[in-house]
């Protein structure tokens, strides 16, 4: 009998297809990241670009610390993301990010448009949830 299949043979060509499937389907993936993330470093990377970024420092590096970088880079801080070093900021100055760069931030992006995108979750917290801050204190103090 041909076309009639035993409870014991495997389907191989079913298998291969959802093989090839799921890598179409990881590739697609892959490139769809690569591709925005790419667009994100060129928006940041624009010296004239000003609004709203997000920092990321290394995770070693203390909040104060990174406050006060973001301060010192001519920023303002905004949020505290729930990543290990991601500061959200705003600044109305050209050439922040290079400036952040400068300072530690090992990454700067732009803001997302979207306050329901916002990337790691910057949008889960104000300033005022974090009032233990040395740093807040000193920012809430007003100019040196």
């Amino acid at each position: 009998m041909t076309g009639v299949k035993t409870s014991g043979e495997a389907d191989t060509g079913a298998v291969s297809l959802h093989l090839v499937a799921t890598a179409a389907l990881l590739a697609t993936a892959v490139v769809v990241c690569a591709l925005a993330l790419a667009l994100l470093l060129h928006a940041a990377a624009d010296p004239e670009r000003t609004g709203r970024f997000t920092a990321f420092f290394p995770a070693a590096t203390p909040p104060e610390a990174r406050f006060t970088a973001v301060v010192a880079a001519g920023g303002v801080p905004v949020r505290e993301s729930w990543l290990p070093g991601a500061v959200e900021l705003e600044s109305e100055e050209p050439g922040i990010a290079r400036r952040l760069e400068a300072v530690g931030a090992r990454l700067v992006l732009p803001g997302l448009p979207s306050k329901l995108l916002a990337f790691g979750g910057c949008s889960t917290g104000r300033l005022d949830d974090f009032p233990d801050r040395p740093a807040l204190r000193k920012l809430a103090a007003g100019p040196l």
